[in-house]
């Protein structure tokens, strides 16, 4: 009976039973965090297509209804687009922290789970996921996540309208065409700015 116990001690390295017990309470609190932030990516990327789809379907109604001129209704729309627009390179913000955040939570619970493993290399049959601590790397490899792509599209299309609705006021003396041109310019600029820069931000981390 003392040979099994001498051996179990052994084998966990006589680990503390306070340590653990702060270690356990760290992983579920690191585990936690995570999960909110996934929640709360959902539900800003969620609020923004929402009110985007509300506000551009109150300006349709409005110039069917005819209650504002042409002009007028223009400007509003120039106004209301870029102002989501600018919403929506916040969220796009808030998405590239929320990324940084996760990484550093799972890198937490690695290293926890690390922690427990080198104390009982038998625990490693038992977990999904390996010991090792998530790579820097890894953060790069969000850039095209479907959630801010969507993000990225939907900002680009608010001021490429923006900026046709801009042109439109000159359509006498610009050819349509070439309006059409500079709003595609515009749209695909944003695109690209917005991934250079979830790029740059990641990077950052990762280095």
């Amino acid at each position: 009976m003392s040979d099994s116990t001498s051996g179990q001690q052994n084998s966990l390295k006589a680990v503390n039973d306070a340590s653990v017990s702060l270690l356990l309470e760290e992983f579920k609190r690191l585990h936690d965090l995570y999960l909110r932030q996934r929640v709360k990516r959902g539900e800003r990327v969620n609020f923004f297509v929402g009110l985007s789809t509300a506000i551009g379907g109150s300006i349709v109604i409005l110039s069917q209804l005819g209650i504002l001129d042409s002009f007028t209704l223009r400007w509003i729309g120039v106004i209301v687009l870029a102002l989501l627009g600018m919403f929506g390179i916040n969220i796009h913000a808030n998405l590239v922290k929320n990324d940084i955040n996760s990484y550093n939570y799972l890198r937490g619970i690695d290293r926890i789970r690390r922690y427990f493993i080198e104390r009982d290399s038998d625990l490693a049959e038992y977990l999904l996921f390996p010991a090792k601590e998530t790579e820097p790397s890894v953060l790069v490899k969000f850039r095209m996540s479907s959630v801010r792509f969507v993000i990225w599209a939907l900002t680009s299309v608010l001021f490429s309208i923006a900026a046709l609705l801009v042109i439109s006021f000159f359509v006498y003396s610009i050819p349509l065409w070439l309006g059409c041109l500079s709003a595609i310019v515009v749209g695909i600029s944003t695109l690209y700015g917005l991934y250079c820069w979830t790029i740059r931000e990641l990077k950052k981390v990762a280095k």
